[in-house]
């Protein structure tokens, strides 16, 4: 949610919104304005109370700001990426796309829009259109954080089939961001699939150090130091998850991967004794 924070703050340093929009906002807000600041976008200081609704989970209230804005004349691009992202929340697939592609409409270089838009292509399986709106995002040299599209092209790649380009692309989101666990677990993963172990083992690793919260990180870790009969190495892997979280699927996963582990040998084990004098 931090993420989507900062997408909803760009813009910062609007003081104006409609006048005619102020008496209903302003009664809800307790503010008041002048009358020459008019504008087509909200105030950022009304905006951010809508974002405080939206970070409370208060759709409705939040829904009714928006349509009385529109109805009033508004066309901020941030109210548009607001509707997609409570209906992509909501899974309203069709209105999330109809919003983000609203607010690309006002702002033909608005790269989160275009990142979310292809984001939602790629769970429609709409591979073709979601690289397609991944690159535009990528075509905007202010773009904030160009690694969440650059590893979303990884992915669309690989669920293609063109797994060369999805781990250059995956490389890309790691250069672009050396600190994006996501991109190394992705990573990490192709080339586990491909029988690359050592290299998936160093991501992994990589990932777990980043994200040392993050479950997935640490069962496929286990899984890479399997492969490499580092059984040790394996093992704490999935203790570790075991110990971050003890109920649900991964948990369970790694339990029954613990099963297949050989017994660890006995204290003393295989010492020799030392010769008789």
């Amino acid at each position: 949610m931090a993420v989507v924070t900062r997408w909803l703050r760009e813009g910062a340093g609007i003081w104006l919104m409609l006048l005619a929009l102020l008496p209903v906002v302003a009664g809800c807000l307790g503010r008041t304005a002048k009358q020459d600041e008019l504008t087509s976008e909200l105030r950022d200081d009304v905006y951010e109370e809508i974002l405080l609704h939206f970070n409370n989970r208060q759709y409705e209230r939040v829904r009714e700001i928006i349509r009385m804005a529109n109805e009033h004349g508004a066309r901020d691009k941030r109210l548009h990426f607001l509707s997609g992202i409570m209906a992509w929340q909501e899974r309203d697939f069709e209105a999330a796309k109809e919003a983000f592609r609203e607010a690309i409409e006002i702002d033909p270089g608005y790269a989160e829009a275009f990142n979310n838009l292809g984001s939602i292509y790629l769970a429609e399986k709409d591979y073709p259109q979601a690289i397609a709106s991944f690159k535009a995002a990528l075509g905007n040299p202010l773009y904030l954080t160009p690694e969440l599209a650059l590893n979303n092209l990884g992915r669309a790649s690989e669920l293609m089939g063109n797994l060369y380009q999805a781990e250059t692309w995956y490389r890309r989101a790691i250069d672009a961001k050396p600190g994006f666990p996501l991109a190394y677990i992705n990573l990490g993963r192709l080339c586990s699939d491909a029988g690359r172990y050592e290299d998936a083992l160093e991501a992994f690793n990589k990932a777990a150090v980043l994200a040392p919260e993050r479950v997935d990180a640490w069962l496929q870790r286990g899984r890479a130091a399997h492969a490499l009969g580092q059984y040790g190495l394996a093992r704490s892997s999935w203790e570790r998850v075991i110990a971050i979280s003890p109920a649900g699927e991964p948990a369970a996963e790694a339990r029954r991967c613990l099963d297949t582990l050989p017994e660890p040998p006995a204290p003393g084990a295989g010492v020799p004794a030392s010769p008789d004098r």
